[in-house]
């Protein structure tokens, strides 16, 4: 009881937000929301996709897909069958390029979590789509394309040298949104890479083991 008495104590005395300090309370959720989002963007990116099997060859293969060198605004699709491993490719995009951008939003399971047909006027997908930022958004698990239609119909919604990365079973989808950027992510490519590393690993592991074995054998030598 006492830790929360204390903890209360702070978070009273920490400076915030006077919705009547602001025009429309949206505008002051909107600041909130994006300079939360770029705080966290800012922290050490995580490490974590770096040593799965075939993602650097998978990032190698996105590259002349986003073009971030282009100010152009470009929405890329990446497309496969369940499980195939879309989501994880888009997050490890996302970890690797989030801090190039001024605004970086990903939302997740879009067909489970806008199931109900959303309205581009609907805050929940509004607050990223800002024309004076370059903001990069992942739209995972798309499967109709109302939801793009509200989410990331427009180009002009967003700054230069944004990139929007779909990914989506059904090609149709992003097909009957213009998106003409596809990713495929092939089974066979993928259960190769899969193969090549899982043997690299053996390999690496196998010397690891007769090396200390070799060594244990000099020492009592």
């Amino acid at each position: 009881m006492r830790r929360w008495k204390h903890a209360l104590t702070e978070v009273a005395q920490v400076a915030g937000f006077h919705s009547s300090n602001w025009f429309t309370e949206a505008k002051m959720i909107e600041y909130i929301a994006t300079d939360v989002s770029n705080k966290l963007n800012l922290s050490a990116p995580c490490s974590d996709f770096e040593s799965l099997v075939g993602m650097e060859s998978q990032m190698s293969e996105m590259e002349p897909l986003l073009q971030l060198y282009s100010d152009e605004v470009r929405k890329i699709g990446i497309l496969g069958p369940p499980g195939i491993g879309k989501t994880t490719i888009a997050r490890s995009l996302f970890n690797r390029h989030s801090q190039d951008f001024q605004l970086s939003v990903s939302i997740d399971n879009i067909k489970r979590n806008y199931a109900t047909p959303v309205c581009s006027d609907d805050y929940s997908v509004k607050f990223f789509q800002r024309k004076d930022m370059k903001v990069l958004a992942i739209l995972d698990d798309v499967d109709r394309s109302v939801q793009l239609e509200a989410m990331a119909n427009k180009t002009c919604w967003f700054g230069p040298g944004s990139r929007i990365i779909i990914t989506t079973q059904d090609e149709k989808v992003l097909k009957s949104s213009g998106i003409n950027h596809i990713y495929k992510v092939d089974y066979h490519q993928m259960m190769k890479l899969f193969k090549c590393s899982a043997c690299m690993l053996l390999v690496k592991n196998t010397l690891k083991m007769v090396s200390r074995s070799l060594l244990v054998k000099l020492r009592v030598l």
